[in-house]
């Protein structure tokens, strides 16, 4: 099938099948290349090994994509394979076992990509860690209501945070931390 009609509208798609593709093949191939001789649509196909057959397992597939996605080949951008580890990455996810992406999330955390991810996971654990903080001292000293408990769960501006965790260790009441948030 190669459309869908739904009401007056006609989607026409495109089928990729990559099920046939050897991925060992391609990872070969590429790594036998020089690299002033790769193009785009060379690493591009990298992305989809997850998807391809081989003799390798799907994580050794992943892994050396990667691998060859963070090299530097100078008809390639690095932004483009940014975006290329990124496809990799959320194919990964959703093929390899919680233990695989275990060990593959390393090979991830040495690029760009990683670091950012790992920033964003940072960033969300101290906002957790302060909101839970405000609480536990706001606990302290009574009563949380759910709106208040719910106002304090949402901020996610740090400098806020920061704020309200030091009025609230030197308020003497909720109604006090209240009244000057």
């Amino acid at each position: 099938m190669d459309h869908i009609d739904v009401g007056i509208n006609t989607y026409r798609v495109l089928i990729h099948r990559h099920k046939d593709q050897n991925a060992d093949l391609l990872i070969s191939d590429l790594k036998g290349k020089d690299p002033d001789t790769i193009l785009r649509a060379d690493l591009a196909a990298l992305m989809f090994t997850p998807l391809m057959s081989g003799l390798t397992t799907q994580k050794e597939r992943v892994l050396e994509s990667a691998k060859l996605l963070q090299q530097e080949y100078p008809a390639v951008s690095s932004e483009d394979r940014k975006k290329m580890l990124a496809v990799l990455y959320v194919l990964a996810t959703k093929f390899l076992t919680v233990e695989e992406m275990n060990e593959v999330k390393e090979v991830f955390s040495m690029n760009p990509l990683g670091k950012m991810i790992f920033d964003d996971g940072m960033q969300s654990g101290w906002i957790n860690c302060r909101t839970d903080s405000i609480l536990d001292l706001l606990r302290d000293l009574g009563s949380v209501t759910a709106d208040l408990g719910q106002k304090i769960k949402a901020e996610t501006d740090d400098d806020v945070l920061r704020r309200w965790l030091k009025l609230a260790a030197h308020s003497e009441s909720i109604e006090a931390f209240v009244a000057d948030m």
